[in-house]
């Protein structure tokens, strides 16, 4: 997504982009709105996509939100439980991935699993879901860099929970606990979240 045409939010998903999408409409009014489409919030041009890094202009300052690759892979589960996937504590990543294959409805999903790392280039500015982006050192950072002024309440990200569980129908198994660790090891130790 670029802003402002001066800076590139590389939005990965299940990282609160559409939270940051949110909050901009909060601060922006306006009446048009598409995820796949450039976006008029008044005076703030914005394309949205889930793009890596690379795909922009080195000219772009870049940013991203990376959230803990638990939590992320249970945004990214509990979705696809509410798409119709029949999770249980014997659910493997082939069930997964033959749900993902045989819901044509649910092509953009396989970048949903994409390690974080793979979207992110060394200049990437980071900022971590679990911080939330109603911190005063986010807004600070969105108005001197791209002169986007978050002045009104945002939208918080429920950060503060236990990263295995979203209720007591919905929590990782030790099967997807171990398969999350191998899958995004460079995750956990890029970011510095504990596997």
């Amino acid at each position: 997504m670029i802003i402002n045409n001066k800076i590139a939010y590389i939005h990965i998903p299940r990282t609160g982009g559409r939270i940051l999408c949110s909050n901009l409409m909060l601060n922006y009014k306006t009446t048009l709105y598409s995820w796949n489409a450039w976006v008029d919030f008044s005076n703030l041009s914005i394309q949205k996509n889930h793009q890596p890094a690379s795909m922009y202009e080195d000219k772009l300052t870049k940013f991203t939100i990376v959230r803990n690759p638990y939590t992320r892979f249970l945004s990214t589960l509990k979705e696809l439980v509410d798409q119709g996937f029949k999770y249980s504590d014997e659910s493997t990543l082939d069930d997964l991935l033959k749900f993902i294959d045989d819901d044509k409805n649910l092509t953009n999903i396989g970048s949903w699993l994409l390690p974080q790392n793979k979207f992110i280039d060394e200049g990437t500015k980071i900022w971590f879901f679990e911080d939330g982006l109603e911190s005063m050192t986010f807004h600070s950072w969105l108005e001197e860099n791209v002169g986007i002024s978050l002045k009104k309440k945002t939208n918080k990200i429920n950060s503060k929970f236990n990263p295995l569980v979203i209720n007591d129908d919905l929590r990782l198994s030790q099967y997807f606990v171990d398969m999350v660790k191998d899958i995004y090891a460079e995750d956990f130790k890029k970011f510095n979240y504990t596997p």
